[in-house]
Protein backbone atom coordinates (compact mmCIF):
# COMPACT_ATOMS: atom_id res chain seq x y z
CA UNK A 1 0.00 0.00 0.00
CA UNK A 2 1.27 3.38 -0.78
CA UNK A 3 1.29 6.14 1.76
CA UNK A 4 1.30 9.67 0.46
CA UNK A 5 1.96 12.37 2.50
CA UNK A 6 -1.67 14.27 4.15
CA UNK A 7 -1.27 17.26 1.04
CA UNK A 8 -0.45 14.79 -1.80
CA UNK A 9 -3.15 12.36 0.00
CA UNK A 10 -5.95 15.37 -0.05
CA UNK A 11 -5.06 16.33 -3.72
CA UNK A 12 -5.79 12.78 -4.66
CA UNK A 13 -9.33 12.57 -2.98
CA UNK A 14 -9.93 15.95 -4.04
CA UNK A 15 -9.47 14.78 -8.00
CA UNK A 16 -11.31 11.62 -7.05
CA UNK A 17 -14.19 13.80 -5.83
CA UNK A 18 -14.17 15.89 -9.32
CA UNK A 19 -14.48 14.86 -12.69
CA UNK A 20 -11.14 17.42 -13.60
CA UNK A 21 -8.66 19.38 -12.33
CA UNK A 22 -11.05 22.67 -13.44
CA UNK A 23 -13.51 21.24 -11.52
CA UNK A 24 -11.16 20.93 -8.18
CA UNK A 25 -10.03 24.82 -8.92
CA UNK A 26 -13.46 26.02 -9.30
CA UNK A 27 -14.95 23.59 -6.36
CA UNK A 28 -17.90 25.43 -4.11
CA UNK A 29 -17.36 24.01 -0.75
CA UNK A 30 -15.71 27.25 -0.07
CA UNK A 31 -17.98 28.34 2.70
CA UNK A 32 -19.73 30.82 0.33
CA UNK A 33 -21.43 28.68 -2.47
CA UNK A 34 -22.03 25.36 -0.20
CA UNK A 35 -20.46 24.70 3.13
CA UNK A 36 -17.08 24.75 3.57
CA UNK A 37 -15.08 21.26 3.03
CA UNK A 38 -12.15 21.03 5.47
CA UNK A 39 -10.36 19.81 2.71
CA UNK A 40 -10.47 23.17 0.65
CA UNK A 41 -8.08 24.79 1.74
CA UNK A 42 -5.24 22.41 0.32
CA UNK A 43 -7.23 21.13 -2.53
CA UNK A 44 -4.39 22.15 -4.44
CA UNK A 45 -1.75 20.23 -2.27
CA UNK A 46 -0.20 23.15 -1.03
CA UNK A 47 -0.55 25.44 2.01
CA UNK A 48 -2.95 27.75 1.47
CA UNK A 49 -2.00 31.76 0.89
CA UNK A 50 -1.61 33.75 4.56
CA UNK A 51 -4.03 35.80 2.76
CA UNK A 52 -6.74 35.07 1.20
CA UNK A 53 -7.70 36.04 -2.40
CA UNK A 54 -9.83 39.04 -3.41
CA UNK A 55 -12.33 36.50 -5.27
CA UNK A 56 -12.72 34.35 -2.78
CA UNK A 57 -16.64 35.89 -2.27
CA UNK A 58 -17.00 35.86 -5.68
CA UNK A 59 -16.26 32.47 -6.52
CA UNK A 60 -18.86 30.82 -8.40
CA UNK A 61 -20.54 27.16 -8.41
CA UNK A 62 -19.21 24.65 -11.30
CA UNK A 63 -22.79 24.73 -12.99
CA UNK A 64 -22.22 28.59 -13.49
CA UNK A 65 -20.96 29.95 -16.46
CA UNK A 66 -17.23 31.52 -16.18
CA UNK A 67 -16.13 34.62 -18.22
CA UNK A 68 -12.64 35.06 -16.78
CA UNK A 69 -9.78 32.08 -16.49
CA UNK A 70 -10.09 29.93 -12.90
CA UNK A 71 -8.96 31.78 -10.00
CA UNK A 72 -7.71 29.98 -7.11
CA UNK A 73 -9.14 31.08 -4.09
CA UNK A 74 -8.62 30.71 -0.37
CA UNK A 75 -10.62 30.95 2.12
CA UNK A 76 -10.27 33.46 4.84
CA UNK A 77 -7.61 32.76 7.75
CA UNK A 78 -10.21 32.46 10.22
CA UNK A 79 -12.09 29.32 8.87
CA UNK A 80 -8.43 27.92 8.27
CA UNK A 81 -6.62 28.82 11.88
CA UNK A 82 -5.02 26.53 13.78
CA UNK A 83 -5.35 23.89 11.07
CA UNK A 84 -3.63 21.48 9.56
CA UNK A 85 -3.47 18.79 6.87
CA UNK A 86 -3.58 15.85 9.27
CA UNK A 87 -6.29 17.75 11.52
CA UNK A 88 -8.32 18.73 8.61
CA UNK A 89 -8.12 15.12 7.39
CA UNK A 90 -9.75 13.67 10.74
CA UNK A 91 -12.48 16.21 10.28
CA UNK A 92 -12.76 15.59 6.92
CA UNK A 93 -13.22 11.49 8.15
CA UNK A 94 -15.54 12.84 10.78
CA UNK A 95 -17.74 14.64 8.56
CA UNK A 96 -17.64 11.50 6.36
CA UNK A 97 -18.65 9.04 9.50
CA UNK A 98 -21.45 11.61 10.35
CA UNK A 99 -19.55 12.29 13.65
CA UNK A 100 -19.15 8.57 14.35
CA UNK A 101 -15.35 8.17 15.79
CA UNK A 102 -15.87 4.25 15.91
CA UNK A 103 -16.80 4.19 12.32
CA UNK A 104 -13.87 6.68 11.42
CA UNK A 105 -11.92 3.60 13.82
CA UNK A 106 -12.66 1.04 12.02
CA UNK A 107 -12.88 2.28 8.39
CA UNK A 108 -12.68 -0.11 5.97
CA UNK A 109 -11.94 2.44 2.89
CA UNK A 110 -8.45 0.92 2.89
CA UNK A 111 -8.50 -0.90 -0.41
CA UNK A 112 -8.56 -3.91 1.14
CA UNK A 113 -11.80 -4.85 2.74
CA UNK A 114 -13.40 -1.63 -0.01
CA UNK A 115 -12.51 0.85 -2.01
CA UNK A 116 -9.38 2.38 -1.47
CA UNK A 117 -9.27 5.96 0.19
CA UNK A 118 -5.86 8.06 0.06
CA UNK A 119 -6.83 9.40 3.73
CA UNK A 120 -7.05 6.19 5.12
CA UNK A 121 -3.86 6.35 6.77
CA UNK A 122 -4.15 9.46 8.08
CA UNK A 123 -7.82 9.17 9.93
CA UNK A 124 -6.01 9.80 12.97
CA UNK A 125 -5.07 12.73 12.90
CA UNK A 126 -1.31 11.73 13.55
CA UNK A 127 1.68 11.18 11.90
CA UNK A 128 2.43 7.90 10.38
CA UNK A 129 5.60 6.93 11.56
CA UNK A 130 3.92 7.49 15.05
CA UNK A 131 0.91 5.33 13.48
CA UNK A 132 3.04 2.64 12.87
CA UNK A 133 4.32 2.39 16.21
CA UNK A 134 1.51 2.84 18.33
CA UNK A 135 -0.92 0.97 16.30
CA UNK A 136 0.69 -0.47 13.64
CA UNK A 137 -2.75 -2.46 12.75
CA UNK A 138 -4.86 -0.30 12.52
CA UNK A 139 -2.72 1.60 9.43
CA UNK A 140 -2.27 -2.42 8.22
CA UNK A 141 -5.12 -2.65 5.88
CA UNK A 142 -4.72 -6.87 6.06
CA UNK A 143 -4.68 -6.56 9.67
CA UNK A 144 -8.21 -4.50 9.58
CA UNK A 145 -11.98 -6.62 10.25
CA UNK A 146 -13.44 -7.81 7.46
CA UNK A 147 -16.69 -5.17 6.91
CA UNK A 148 -18.89 -8.03 7.32
CA UNK A 149 -17.52 -8.10 10.70
CA UNK A 150 -20.98 -6.03 13.43
CA UNK A 151 -19.69 -2.47 13.93
CA UNK A 152 -21.00 -3.08 17.37
CA UNK A 153 -18.79 -6.35 18.36
CA UNK A 154 -15.77 -3.90 18.07
CA UNK A 155 -14.09 -1.82 20.74
CA UNK A 156 -14.80 1.81 21.12
CA UNK A 157 -11.72 3.66 21.86
CA UNK A 158 -8.11 3.06 20.27
CA UNK A 159 -6.68 1.43 23.00
CA UNK A 160 -9.18 -1.46 23.10
CA UNK A 161 -8.81 -1.38 19.33
CA UNK A 162 -5.39 -1.94 19.82
CA UNK A 163 -5.82 -4.99 22.46
CA UNK A 164 -8.34 -6.35 20.51
CA UNK A 165 -6.25 -6.89 17.25
CA UNK A 166 -3.49 -7.90 19.20
CA UNK A 167 -6.15 -10.81 20.92
CA UNK A 168 -6.50 -11.57 16.82
CA UNK A 169 -3.14 -12.46 16.05
CA UNK A 170 -1.93 -8.91 14.82
CA UNK A 171 1.33 -7.27 15.52
CA UNK A 172 1.39 -5.18 19.03
CA UNK A 173 2.70 -1.88 19.26
CA UNK A 174 6.88 -1.34 19.23
CA UNK A 175 8.24 -0.97 22.45
CA UNK A 176 9.64 3.02 22.96
CA UNK A 177 13.18 2.91 22.05
CA UNK A 178 14.79 5.83 24.71
CA UNK A 179 17.72 7.88 22.54
CA UNK A 180 21.03 7.17 23.83
CA UNK A 181 23.54 10.01 23.06
CA UNK A 182 27.01 9.27 21.91
CA UNK A 183 30.17 10.48 23.09
CA UNK A 184 30.51 13.26 20.55
CA UNK A 185 26.79 14.42 21.67
CA UNK A 186 28.16 14.61 25.12
CA UNK A 187 31.30 16.01 24.52
CA UNK A 188 29.61 18.79 22.89
CA UNK A 189 27.15 19.36 25.35
CA UNK A 190 29.86 19.47 28.08
CA UNK A 191 31.87 22.11 26.27
CA UNK A 192 28.45 24.14 26.22
CA UNK A 193 28.00 24.02 29.41
CA UNK A 194 31.47 24.86 30.31
CA UNK A 195 30.77 28.09 27.79
CA UNK A 196 27.82 29.19 29.69
CA UNK A 197 29.87 28.70 33.11
CA UNK A 198 32.83 31.10 32.11
CA UNK A 199 30.12 33.54 30.69
CA UNK A 200 27.75 33.89 33.95
CA UNK A 201 31.47 34.27 35.82
CA UNK A 202 32.76 37.16 33.37
CA UNK A 203 32.61 40.42 34.92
Amino acid sequence: MIVYRPLKAIRLKCLDCSESRKDVTECPCNGVASPLCNLYPYRFGKRPRTQPHQAVLACPTISETRTVGPVRTDPSPKSIKNTTPRRAIRKHCLDCAEGNAKYVLWCTCDGVHSSRCHLWPHRFGSKQATALVKYPALVTPEAMPPATTCLDDLPNNLPDAVAYLIEHGHPAPAPRQMHVATEKQLRNLERARATQRELRQAP
